[in-house]
C-alpha cells in the first residue's frame, strides 16, 4: 500500500496542479481558455502537463525537441574494451532545464530502494561500499552499455506500471512520449546528462528488488551504484556456488542449481 501511495503521488500533485493552473487560466484569459476547451482532449493534457511541470507552452516543447542535436556535446572517454561516449547539455539548453523540471516537479516523488548508492541524496561511493565490510567473500559486476541498454519501451513500462493508470489513454501515451523525447537521444538515455542517473534508477528499481529478495534468502549484502553491482557475504563462496553454475552451458546446467 506504501509503495502504491508513493508511486501515485506525483499524478495527484500533477492532477492538483492542473486544477490550479485551470482556475487561473479561466480568470486571467477567458479567451484563451475557451481555445483550449475547443481543442481535443489530448491536446488539453498534454498543454497542461507541459504548463504545470515543465513551465513552457507545448508547441515551445515540441520546437526545443525537433532541434534537441544543437543542446547537446558529445566525447568519448577510452575503457577496457573500446570507447564510452559521454554527452552533456549546454547551460543554455532548454532540454536541460526541462530535464531538471522533470527531477523536481514530477521524479523525485518516487521511491528509490535503498540499496541504490548512486546518485541518490545523502549516499555515495562509500556508502555503497560500507556495507559490505566484514564480509568474506565479494563478487563485483558491471552491467555493459548500461544508459545506452535502456529504450522507450523499458521507460514506457516503468511508467505504466508505477502510474497505476485506471483510466489509461492516448493523452497518457502522448505524455510519455513527450517526456522521453526531452531525457532521451537516439532512443537511449545519454551518460553524463542531468537526468538519466534518476531514470535509470527508477527503472532499474523493480531488478534491485528482486536481486535483494534473493539475495535476503541466501544472507548476501547487496548494493548498487549505477551500473556497478557489488554482493558480499560471510559465508556465501561466490567462486564455487555462483560463478561456476554461470560458466556452464544452459544444456549442461541443471534447474536445480539456480
Amino acid at each position: 500500500m506504501k509503495d502504491f501511495i508513493y508511486a501515485a503521488l506525483p499524478w495527484i500533485i500533477m492532477g492538483l496542479t492542473i486544477a490550479v493552473l485551470a482556475v487561473k487560466f479561466s480568470k486571467a484569459n477567458s479567451k484563451k481558455d475557451n481555445e483550449i476547451e475547443d481543442k481535443s482532449n489530448m491536446d488539453d493534457k498534454k498543454e497542461i502537463f507541459c504548463l504545470a511541470i515543465l513551465q513552457s507552452k507545448y508547441e515551445d516543447v515540441l520546437k526545443i525537441i525537433s532541434n534537441k542535436e544543437k543542446g547537446y556535446n558529445f566525447f568519448s572517454i577510452p575503457k577496457k574494451d573500446g570507447y564510452r561516449k559521454i554527452g552533456y547539455l549546454k547551460d543554455e539548453s532548454f532540454l536541460k532545464i526541462y530535464q531538471n523540471r522533470l527531477i523536481d516537479n514530477f521524479f523525485s516523488h518516487y521511491p528509490i530502494p535503498v540499496v541504490v548508492k548512486g546518485f541518490v541524496k545523502d549516499e555515495n561511493y562509500f556508502s555503497f561500499l560500507k556495507e559490505h565490510i566484514g564480509s568474506n567473500y565479494f563478487l563485483r559486476i558491471d552491467i555493459k552499455d548500461f544508459f545506452d541498454s535502456i529504450k522507450f519501451e523499458h521507460f514506457n513500462n516503468f511508467m505504466l506500471e508505477m502510474a497505476s493508470f485506471q483510466n489509461k489513454d492516448d493523452d497518457i501515451d502522448k505524455i510519455i512520449k513527450l517526456i522521453w523525447d526531452i531525457i532521451s537521444y537516439n532512443n537511449s538515455l545519454v551518460q553524463g546528462t542531468t537526468s538519466s542517473p534518476m531514470i535509470s534508477n527508477l527503472i532499474f528499481r523493480r531488478i534491485d528488488q528482486r536481486i535483494l529478495k534473493y539475495c535476503q534468502e541466501l544472507q548476501i549484502k547487496y548494493t548498487r551504484y549505477a551500473d556497478d553491482l557489488f554482493f558480499s557475504s560471510q559465508s556465501f563462496d561466490f567462486q564455487n556456488n555462483f560463478l561456476k553454475k554461470c560458466q556452464k552451458t544452459p544444456q549442461n546446467r541443471s534447474p536445480e542449481e539456480f
